[in-house]
Parts: C-alpha cells; sequence; structure tokens
C-alpha cells in the first residue's frame, strides 16, 4: 500500500508546531525566524495562512534553519552564555557630529504643528509624554527589515533594546536624512514626567544573539531612576 503525500495542510501543521517549540526554546518570533531563515520577516505568517500557495523548497528552507539553529538559539533565552541583564518589554500607546553616530532618546510632549496621527488613533494624548527613539543613518545601514516590520521597547537596568515583535509593536519611520525613528508613543510604565531628548552610544545586535533584539542604547538617568 502506498503511503499517502503529505498535504499542504499537514505541512502547515508540522512546520506551525516546529516553529512555536523553537520560539518557546529561544524565545525568537516568527518574523525574527523569517528574517534570519528567508530575508522575509513575513514569510512564516503567509504560509501558515489557510489556503495559501507555496513552495515546498521554501519550506524545507525553515525546517532545516531551524534545525541547524534549534541549539545556536538557546543563548537567546538565557538558557545559555547570552545576557545576563533582564529586559522588559514595555507596553506602549501608542545635525551635528555626534549625532550622526548616537542615537536618541526622548520622553517629552508633542509639540504644536507635529503630526499627531497616534493621538487621533486613541493611544495616546496630546498633553501626555511620548517616547520617541532616533536612530543615525549609519545605525540602519543594511537593515534587513520589510517596511511592516513592528518594534517594540525593551527597558533593561543600564541598557534599553529595540526588539523584534510579531504585533502591538511601531514600524521604523525613515527620514530624508538616511536615519530612522521609533514612535512609540506614551507608555504608561514611565509615568507622565517628560524628559527632554537626550544623545546615547548605541550598538547594533544580531537578533538570533539577542533575544530579537536589534539595537542596544545606554539609558539616560532619568529612565534609570524609574526602572
Amino acid at each position: 500500500m502506498m503511503t499517502p503525500h503529505p498535504t499542504d495542510n499537514d505541512l502547515r501543521n508540522a512546520l506551525e508546531a516546529r516553529v512555536d517549540a523553537f520560539c518557546r526554546t529561544t524565545g525568537m518570533s516568527r518574523s525574527n525566524i523569517g528574517v534570519h531563515a528567508l530575508n522575509d520577516a513575513t514569510a512564516i505568517r503567509r504560509i501558515l495562512e489557510p489556503h495559501s500557495d507555496f513552495r515546498i523548497s521554501t519550506y524545507q528552507r525553515l525546517m532545516d534553519w531551524i534545525e541547524r539553529n534549534a541549539d545556536a538559539g538557546t543563548a537567546a533565552n538565557g538558557n545559555g552564555p547570552a545576557d545576563a541583564e533582564e529586559f522588559e518589554v514595555l507596553d506602549s500607546a501608542c545635525g551635528s557630529r555626534v549625532r550622526n553616530v548616537t542615537a536618541s532618546l526622548s520622553y517629552d510632549q508633542a509639540r504644536a504643528g507635529r503630526p499627531r496621527e497616534t493621538a487621533k488613533q486613541g493611544r495616546w494624548s496630546a498633553g501626555q509624554p511620548r517616547l520617541v527613539v532616533g536612530l543615525p543613518a549609519v545605525a540602519i545601514a543594511g537593515w534587513p527589515f520589510p517596511a511592516e516590520q513592528q518594534f517594540a521597547f525593551a527597558r533593561g537596568v543600564a541598557k534599553v533594546r529595540i526588539v523584534l515583535t510579531d504585533a502591538g509593536g511601531v514600524p521604523l519611520t525613515r527620514s530624508r536624512s538616511g536615519g530612522g525613528t521609533f514612535f512609540f508613543g506614551h507608555v504608561p510604565a514611565l509615568g507622565n514626567e517628560p524628559a527632554p531628548k537626550e544623545w546615547l552610544p548605541f550598538r547594533r545586535l544580531d537578533p538570533m544573539q539577542a533575544g530579537g533584539a536589534v539595537i542596544e542604547i545606554d539609558s539616560p538617568a532619568w529612565l534609570r531612576a524609574a526602572s
């Protein structure tokens, strides 16, 4: 008796089970896996959609990548030689020479005349301070993530991180100068006391080795005090 070939649904179920197990073990998100395996943050979501078309070769590349990296990824979840510092993802509602090589971080009120799309969406009121993180062009040179990729803000003790997320985050807004900005809106965990913009050292991270984090920035004094 011939063994029946697996259906597309069989392959989807197998992939979903393997991806979810890998995410639990490593702390990586589906979009992060897609970026590393296929250079496409939306690949896994598209494949898992019912009745979607996908190539067997694409499916196999994902499964092969997960198999190869199952052990390496455990470090990103604290089960191996990864970071000693723990990071808490915060729910949000929402020129000079030094500026070319540093990131900016502010928690200030919206200025008159600035776009208020986030406020219009109800994620924060115009009178509340909102978290804004700016990156210079050098920080996002060769940025591999699609425009729709979402990011979250994670707070440590002495550092903060920008991390990949599948939902509930914000995209990177590109500027004409080549840099980019994350408009996180109001963050209840940071309170309502505004803080001015500061220019801070940063470094790019490999999300595979840093639990999905892509940028790490030194915390300003006001944020360390709020921890």
